[in-house]
Formats: C-alpha cells, sequence, structure tokens
C-alpha cells in the first residue's frame, strides 16, 4: 500500500528525520540552527552503545527547543508508523465530507494517484498540536487517537506514567523495532523518536534486545525532563 509520500509499509523509504515531522506533523521544520543538549547527547550516546543493530534517535524538548539526535539522517523502514500519515488522509476525507466514519471501503491500488492525495502536498508546520491541520475538531480527534495506543507493555510509553498524557504511534518487524512518542510532561513536554533495523534480536518478547533500550532510553528521558516525577515504572 502506497500512500502521500510514496511509503510503503515495509520499505526503507524516509530518512528518521522525516518520519518525526510525518508522525507528528506539529512542529516546525528540522533546522540545525537549533541547539544540541550537549548533556543529554552525552547520555543518550553511551546508552546505545553495543546494541546489535542500526538505531535512529531525535529528541526535542518542547520548552527550550533544544534538540538531541543520533544517526537522524539514516534510513529507517516505518513499519506501522505509516499509519500515522494514513490516518491524517483519512481525516482529510471525513472533513470534507468524502468519507464518513461507518463508510465500507474495499482499498485498491489504482486508487493511488501519485503526487495528487494530501500527503504528498503537506508542507513543514502543519501542526495537529496546534490544531491548525484541517480543523480543530478534526485535530482533536487524530489527538484522541494516537492517546489510545493498545500497546504500551514492551514499548517505550511504558517507561511514562499513567497520569501523564502520551500521544504515540510504534511499529515493528522481526528486525525493527519502533516508536515515536509526545509526551505531554508537566514541566518540560518533550518529542522521542526511535528508529531501528537490522536488528539481531528478533524475538517478539519483552526482553527482546530493542524494546529493552527503547524501555531504558525512555527512562532515562523521564527522569531527565522531569526529575521531580517519583513514580517508578513497574517493568524494567
Amino acid at each position: 500500500m502506497s500512500i502521500g509520500f510514496g511509503l510503503h509499509e515495509h520499505s526503507e523509504i524516509i530518512v528518521m528525520r522525516l518520519s518525526f515531522i510525518i508522525f507528528f506533523i506539529i512542529l516546525p521544520a528540522f533546522s540545525f540552527s537549533q541547539k544540541t543538549d550537549n548533556r543529554l547527547q552525552r547520555k543518550l550516546e553511551e546508552t546505545v552503545k553495543g546494541f546489535n543493530g542500526n538505531i535512529g534517535i531525535y529528541v526535542k524538548n518542547m520548552r527550550t527547543g533544544k534538540i538531541t539526535v543520533i544517526n537522524a539522517d539514516t534510513v529507517f523502514p516505518t513499519a506501522s508508523i505509516v499509519k500515522v500519515p494514513i490516518l491524517v488522509g483519512i481525516m482529510e476525507k471525513l472533513n470534507t465530507g468524502e468519507l464518513n466514519y461507518d463508510s465500507v471501503l474495499v482499498y485498491k491500488y489504482s486508487l493511488l494517484y501519485e503526487g495528487e492525495d494530501i500527503l504528498g502536498s503537506f508542507k513543514n508546520n502543519e501542526k495537529i498540536y496546534h490544531n491548525e491541520v484541517f480543523s480543530p475538531k478534526a485535530c482533536d480527534r487524530m489527538m484522541r487517537c494516537l492517546g489510545r495506543n493498545y500497546w504500551d507493555v514492551n514499548e517505550a510509553i511504558s517507561m511514562i506514567p499513567p497520569y501523564i498524557e502520551v500521544f504515540s504511534k510504534n511499529g515493528c518487524l522481526n528486525a525493527v523495532r519502533n516508536e515515536v512518542l509526545l509526551v505531554n510532561a508537566s514541566h518540560n513536554p518533550y518529542i522521542f523518536s526511535f528508529f531501528t533495523k537490522n536488528n539481531k534480536d528478533q524475538q517478539w518478547t519483552q526482553t527482546n534486545e530493542a524494546w529493552t533500550l527503547a524501555r531504558k532510553i525512555s527512562k532515562l528521558l523521564w527522569n531527565y525532563f522531569e526529575p521531580k516525577d517519583k513514580w517508578e515504572p513497574f517493568i524494567k
């Protein structure tokens, strides 16, 4: 299935930075003029050492604008994270009345008009987070969908307290574990984008190396951005 940017669920089709923009559609264009959080950069670089696969990370403090990146220009598979731009495309059709929530459709590849669908025309600064995509009502619905992720045990989201609002999407293949989150923390809301590929450990268990690393980094970030919160997760 292709949509928007020519995305394919099982293809290495977007760089880390672009996937971040596609997922949230909430931030200004990525710019090298953004300041790096050097202290956090050192912590993350040390944490990912020895990982048996390729990893890319993007973190942004929404309050200060500081970023931390590792292999942010590397190409990674999207896996199920491609469903977020699909969600935006469907929401556009709901917003214009072309579709209804109870519509029954059969997808055919012939329905794709490359270069003409809504995602292919997206520009930087269209922001779900700031109610600026289609309408506030449509943005509200998309944020609610992204705030109800069922898969919250193995992944990075499990390291965030249950009383904190998180908008997220994960995507996995045998040698891929991906996750992107907007953590609406009280003092320092932040973005955490975690992509991997060519993973040696392909187990579909909680002990999977990439999932374990995602949780470790997520806990590190939560403690880094919200050091006064004393909540502890029930899994490691």
